[in-house]
């Protein structure tokens, strides 16, 4: 028996309940991946001032249908496909067939198999209406691509981000920035194009925790001294992308770690000739 879902009744869930009017400054989505799950900014609401603080975690509020209703799914196969109530042989056949018909929609809805041509169908037919909220606590570990795009900052502290590991496209782009505190971001791993092009950020202290740094991220700003690393834990750096500090005022740069293994593009950083910037650690 083949079911046919456009001949169901449809339903539209109704949207998600929200009883607070509380400003709402960084916007943090939750991401599960591989088991992980984290947080994500991905906006912020600039009435809440040109200064910002970078959290190590956040509280996230999921609203989320009930559960799969497999009773309502086997009553509503079995009463389709049963022709005789009274043949037995036909209800058992038709029940065994509901049944796995059933299981493998529930498995699509468990596992959010949002792309699957029968979902909707299944969340509108089978899938308890009621909303259910969950807040939790979710390290910060990324920040969105463009998340604060011409905000009006003037000031971001990362003293406080110590699980971010990401620092997204254009995440910074085109504000006033001439503060800035990287010192906290210890598993900061990769800074992305653009992060904080355009900018008027004078030194950067980058944590020794970065490995990339890709291009244009700190382009057009008036950059004297960026320090990469410290003379303790060295810098785990390898890659520093074309033009990543092109277009700044350089008049010192330092890097803790010795040429070996970090590739670094034509431009990196402008005219500026790096062949005395690096230091090995202790030294």
């Amino acid at each position: 028996v083949e079911l046919v879902f456009a001949s169901l009744a449809g339903y539209t869930p109704p949207a998600p309940p929200s009883d607070s009017n509380e400003t709402v400054c960084l916007v943090v989505d939750s991401v599960t991946e591989s088991g992980d799950t984290y947080g994500v900014i991905t906006n912020y609401n600039e009435s809440c001032g040109s200064s910002v603080s970078i959290p190590a975690t956040a509280y996230v509020t999921e609203s989320v249908l009930g559960d799969f209703n497999m009773n309502s799914c086997l009553d509503m196969f079995i009463g389709m496909m049963v022709s005789d109530p009274e043949d037995a042989e036909e209800v058992a056949e038709v029940t065994s067939q509901a049944q796995s018909m059933c299981t493998s929609y529930k498995s699509i809805y468990d596992n959010h198999q949002e792309d699957n041509e029968n979902y909707s169908n299944i969340v509108n037919s089978f899938v308890d209406k009621e909303y259910s909220q969950t807040t939790t606590q979710v390290p910060v570990k990324k920040i969105g691509d463009g998340a604060f795009y011409t905000r009006g900052l003037t000031s971001v502290n990362f003293s406080n981000a110590t699980n971010l590991n990401e620092i997204g496209y254009g995440a910074f782009y085109e504000n006033s920035i001439s503060t800035i505190d990287l010192s906290g971001a210890t598993n900061l791993t990769t800074i992305k194009k653009d992060a904080f092009h355009n900018n008027f950020i004078p030194s950067v202290i980058i944590p020794y925790s970065v490995t990339t740094i890709e291009s244009g991220a700190f382009m057009n700003n008036p950059l004297t001294t960026v320090v990469i690393g410290d003379n303790v834990n060295g810098s785990n750096i390898t890659t520093i992308e074309k033009e990543a500090f092109y277009s700044n005022s350089l008049t010192s740069v330092t890097i803790y770690r010795s040429s070996t293994g970090v590739e670094f593009y034509n431009d990196a950083f402008g005219n500026y000739d790096i062949s005395s910037s690096w230091h090995p650690v202790g030294q």
